[in-house]
């Protein structure tokens, strides 16, 4: 049977999306490559498996509810750490707003999926390294936690993008931008 994984994303205003690029080319200097380098800059807001045929339904569906939120302000506020990805990132602040479209993504999910194939990101963040070795992760933890960074973008749309979830680690294909309330 033939599944697609969706991947609902924010992604942030170009200045933003240089900076995170900035960083990881900092990172990579300073303790070699990782696997996420050459990931576009971009906060995750759910991940879900879908039939082919489900996948028009589930779009539309999706652009009614995002019509019912107003665009917003993404506030971003220091760096972070996850111990189970290996990850370092840039913290995004969970504020009324986000909240909105975080409980608009579960309406959807209660619509049209079993819990375990429609997953929405309850730590939002924009990643700048992941999957390192702990003893990196511990040395970047340590130099990243002494830094500040504060910015903010407005949040217009959510990118959709795909990829067949059959076949091994393909690259995500843009699938369509959905705009929240004009």
């Amino acid at each position: 049977m033939q599944l697609y994984e969706l991947l609902l994303v924010l992604n942030p205003s170009p200045h933003i999306s240089v900076h995170i690029r900035d960083e990881k080319e900092w990172f990579k200097s300073n303790y070699g490559y990782f696997e996420s380098y050459y990931s576009t800059p971009h906060i995750t807001l759910s991940n879900l498996l879908i039939l082919p045929d489900k996948t028009s339904t589930f779009l539309n569906s999706l652009r009614e509810k995002l019509l019912t939120v107003e665009p917003f302000d993404v506030n971003l506020a220091g760096y972070g750490s996850f111990e189970t990805g290996k990850t370092i990132h840039v913290n995004v602040i969970k504020d009324k707003f986000y909240e909105k479209l975080l409980m608009q993504l579960a309406l959807q999910k209660a619509e049209f999926f079993n819990r375990r194939h429609f997953n929405i990101i309850n730590e939002p963040h924009l990643t700048i390294a992941k999957n390192l070795s702990p003893f990196i992760l511990m040395r970047a933890r340590n130099e990243y936690y002494k830094r500040d960074f504060f910015d903010c973008f407005e949040a217009k749309s959510i990118t959709v993008l795909s990829r067949s979830y059959n076949e091994v680690k393909t690259k995500w294909s843009f699938l369509e931008e959905l705009s929240l309330k004009n």
